[in-house]
């Protein structure tokens, strides 16, 4: 980030709200610290302690761009609302010199006063990232019968600073995508910019904002065409299979494609796992995969197999908009002569679409090359997302999304919506403060695509994520969705 994020985050000490969170913790309604409750007896409020921060870490642009604010759950002794303030200001030595504040009104405090939470919304900074983390100290005051008191956490908590997507003020006529993970404070291409996979990516290509996305311009994860030497496979796109290489001459067999469910016999076009039309994982086995080569005839070689479609994800923390994006299987090769055998199509790719707050997405086109089979998309919305009224977009997977939950709850038995696929089976659980997992269980949502998950037992004191995925998946699915909720009692 530059020299404007201390006048941004003067900007967020003025305007600091909390209005993303459930009506389950509205400040607006909060009663004021006069009026707060005398706290329980075993409580000594001017003996307050501070001993831990959850999460460690705030990046730059969660709340920002329709996105909920970043949750902030600070742990201690004797904490109690009387007229309590948190600050968080740059620790000694930090490269710059920063502060902002949050009052009475913006917080909630656990009645055994143990713990204390906060809704922070980061915002953007279109300045280059100049130092990447800026680290902060928190400050907790409170009065007390004796006058006001505070404790501190020393260096605990870090704003972690990131690049946007292309950068501020630019307007590049091309960016390139590598495979992997891509994290951004704010992805904003317009339709000039053209956004254009390297060549022969192995991984998928994965774009995360922390606030908000918008691509203006049309993206391909398409495999590659026909390259200009027989000696060369057809490349497949970002993750995909390549095609194999054609059988030449009598006896030439043709060589399998490559990939989870690549054609394997003469021709044979590449598949895609049947079992999984949710996308428990953008891993194995949901990849695109190559068809076979053709094989040879007496007259000469058979057709080279094509390439299958690649994988791209692109999750906002706020509003997605996109628009088209293709994920095709290359067709097989015709044989160059008589009697040879075409090569198989490559297998369509996948396309993920995941966003907190509305969507909208033109066509999701993960259509195989030629014989090759159809990939999958699917996308995870909160409200009614807006997808192209196309046939393209009419069997796409709606995964599992949480509707407005709570960040705040005083109590262990909570409800939380969700919406997702009509009739579809899905999975929850909880990542617990201080660490573990509680079990995995398992849900269904109704003929609209509506369901409620109960929980009992499974939130503990403290910062805790709730965690959806699709059926077949487990905890450790990179296809999850999750919500910071801190459980205060």
């Amino acid at each position: 980030m530059g020299e404007r994020l201390p006048k941004l985050l003067l900007l967020l000490l003025a305007t600091t709200t909390v209005g993303g969170c459930s009506k389950l913790y509205d400040p607006d309604r909060l009663r004021p610290a006069a009026d707060a409750p005398p706290p329980p007896i075993d409580i000594e409020p001017c003996n307050v302690m501070v001993t831990d921060v959850s999460p460690t870490v705030l990046f730059e642009g969660v709340g920002a761009g329709g996105g909920r604010p970043a949750l902030v759950v600070i742990s201690g002794e004797n904490l109690v609302n009387q007229n309590m303030t948190v600050t968080l200001k740059s620790a000694e030595g930090a490269p710059k010199a920063m502060q902002f504040e949050f009052d009475s009104a913006k917080l909630d405090v656990g009645a055994h006063g143990q713990q204390l939470a906060v809704s922070v919304p980061v915002p953007v900074d279109t300045t280059p990232p100049a130092n990447g983390m800026i680290t902060f100290d928190v400050v907790v005051a409170q009065d007390c019968p004796e006058g006001r008191v505070t404790a501190s956490l020393l260096g605990k908590l870090a704003l972690k600073e990131l690049d946007e997507l292309p950068p501020s003020g630019t307007s590049p006529a091309m960016v390139t995508l590598t495979g992997g993970v891509h994290e951004y404070s704010q992805i904003d291409v317009r339709a000039t910019t053209a956004l254009v996979p390297a060549a022969d990516q192995t991984k998928p290509i994965i774009l995360r904002s922390k606030s908000s996305v918008k691509i203006a311009s049309n993206i391909s994860v398409n495999a590659s065409g026909m390259p200009g030497t027989v000696s060369m496979p057809s490349v497949g796109g970002p993750g995909g299979g390549r095609g194999g290489l054609a059988g030449s001459g009598v006896g030439g067999v043709g060589t399998p494609g490559t990939g989870p469910f690549p054609g394997q016999s003469s021709g044979a076009a590449g598949s895609f796992n049947m079992n999984d039309p949710g996308l428990s994982t953008l891993n194995e086995p949901n990849r695109g995969s190559g068809g076979a080569g053709g094989d040879g005839s007496t007259l000469g070689r058979g057709g080279r197999g094509g390439g299958g479609g690649g994988s791209i994800e692109i999750t906002a923390r706020g509003t997605l908009e996109v628009a088209k994006i293709s994920a095709l299987g290359t067709p097989g090769e015709a044989s160059p002569v008589l009697g040879g055998a075409p090569g198989g199509g490559g297998s369509g790719g996948v396309i993920l679409l995941r966003a907190e707050g509305a969507l909208t997405a033109g066509d999701l086109d993960v259509s195989g090359g030629g014989t090759g089979a159809r990939g999958r998309a699917r996308y995870d919305a909160i409200g009614a997302p807006t997808l192209s009224d196309g046939a393209l977009g009419k069997d796409h997977y709606r995964g599992p999304m949480f509707v407005d939950p709570p960040q705040v709850t005083h109590t262990a038995a909570l409800q939380f919506a969700v919406v997702g696929k009509p009739l579809a089976t899905f999975r929850y659980f909880v990542i617990i403060s201080g660490g573990g997992v509680s079990p995995i269980a398992d849900a269904m949502f109704d003929a609209l695509g509506n369901a409620r998950i109960t929980l009992r037992n499974e939130l503990q004191p403290g910062a805790n994520q709730l965690c959806i995925v699709v059926e077949g998946a487990n905890a450790t699915s990179d296809t999850s969705n999750c919500a910071d909720v801190a459980y205060l009692r």
